[in-house]
């Protein structure tokens, strides 16, 4: 689940530039 959520996260990171944003998102995900 976590390599599916990151594949999200980049794609998410490649269309918005907030990395913060992305880093926690990622964070959380992986923490889920």
């Amino acid at each position: 689940m976590w390599y599916i959520a990151s594949r999200f996260y980049s794609l998410v990171c490649s269309n918005f530039s907030n990395n913060a944003l992305c880093f926690v998102g990622v964070i959380l995900t992986i923490g889920v």
